[in-house]
């Protein structure tokens, strides 16, 4: 049994990060994403109309989220701490990758999985240039991606 719950009015939480702080990062397939923080929604940031957020991964710093769209596949990176009108700062476009899911390793790789059975991995420092440094081919639908620490 859940010791305790939290109310995120407006959200339908599918997808979900937590940085180093403790703050939880929801997103539900819409273009908003929620900080819990303590416990209680603290920010909401609603990114433009059309924008498609699917999974995240946080650091200490950032916060990964992936764009699934027909017409736009990209990795937005915020810098943290969110804010309700942040904007990204780094932009990697994706082209025809579907990204539905993504996470962070130790070294801080982001690994990307993609709907096309491709799981493209980016290493740091990160640039709206970045292009993956390895790229892996599965036969499955890649819809999300952990990595243990």
């Amino acid at each position: 049994m859940p010791s305790s719950s939290i109310t995120t009015l407006g959200l339908s939480p599918a997808d979900l990060a937590i940085d180093a702080n403790g703050n939880v990062y929801e997103t539900g397939g819409g273009n908003t994403i929620g900080v819990v923080t303590g416990g209680v929604l603290t920010t909401t940031l609603t990114a433009p109309a059309g924008t498609q957020f699917r999974g995240l991964a946080a650091s200490a710093s950032q916060l990964f989220a992936c764009e699934f769209l027909a017409s736009s596949n990209n990795i937005y990176i915020y810098t943290l701490p969110l804010t309700a009108a942040a904007t990204p700062a780094v932009t990697i476009n994706l082209g025809t990758e579907g990204p539905e899911g993504c996470a962070l390793d130790a070294s801080g790789n982001l690994y990307v999985g993609a709907i096309g059975g491709h799981i493209l991995v980016f290493s740091p420092p990160f640039s709206n240039s970045s292009v993956p440094t390895l790229t892996m081919t599965t036969p499955a639908i890649i819809f999300g991606i952990a990595i243990g620490k």
